[in-house]
């Protein structure tokens, strides 16, 4: 979870001294990741407990709202701004990292019906799971530097 694309659009809106004085590119990353490994602690023993459709129903939730809540930062000062996003920043890593456990048992439980070849099994799994992550990484760099040109 780099947050290169936030450092880049943050220096082009306020500048690069109103930013100097805060170390708000490495506390972005940190707190995207520790909300992450959060989230997979504790989504992945809730969803044993509560069920992978509470799980995963949640996760989505979290993502959704925290997303927008991280698109809608701001604040009074620029370090107003920054610890808002922070704070927004690991709560989405809860709800990123909530979805690995429970994405990931739910696929493979799917990938063991009747109807899947045993032999493909693995191929439909590795798809079902990483393809979606893969392609979130490409669009989430994407998306920012579309925009970074306009």
């Amino acid at each position: 979870m780099t947050s290169l694309p936030i450092r880049t659009v943050l220096r082009r809106v306020y500048g690069a001294e109103a930013l100097a004085a805060h170390n708000y590119g490495t506390t972005l990353s940190s707190l995207g990741f520790a909300g992450t490994v959060a989230g997979m602690l504790s989504f992945g023993y809730l969803s044993d407990k509560m069920g992978r459709k509470f799980g995963m129903m949640t996760a989505n939730a979290i993502v959704v709202l925290f997303s927008g809540l991280t698109a809608a930062s701001s604040g009074t000062s620029v370090a107003g701004l920054l610890r808002m996003l922070a704070a927004m920043r690991f709560l989405q890593g809860i709800g990123i990292g909530a979805e690995y456990p429970c994405g990931a048992v739910a696929a493979a439980e799917q990938s063991e019906e009747a109807h899947i070849n045993k032999k493909s099994q693995n191929r439909w799994f590795a798809l079902a799971t990483n393809n979606m992550i893969d392609w979130g990484f490409v669009v989430a760099s994407l998306v920012p530097l579309i925009l970074f040109l306009m």
